[in-house]
């Protein structure tokens, strides 16, 4: 499998931001999962891929044993709407 530098990863970004447009969805979490890993199914590196919307994701994020909160405590921002 192949390390995810930089470049793979604005690539991944780009793909999943035009996959999905951000907005709130109305669509269920795996059926999302499932639209992201066919998005990026081609890149051969080993990937967990959770899609959430911001409702969803603030639901759990102080909650300090969740995922999301150690997501909003120490991940970074790939993209961000203008």
């Amino acid at each position: 499998m192949a390390q995810i530098d930089e470049t793979l990863l604005q690539n991944m970004t780009s793909r999943l931001v035009r996959t999905f447009q951000p907005k709130e969805s109305s669509e269920r979490p795996l059926q999302r999962v499932r639209r992201a890993c066919a998005c990026v199914g081609d890149v051969r590196v080993a990937l967990d891929i959770f899609v959430r919307t911001r409702a969803e994701a603030d639901k759990y994020r102080h909650l300090y044993a969740s995922l999301e909160c150690q997501i909003f405590e120490k991940g970074r921002i790939l993209y961000e709407q203008n």
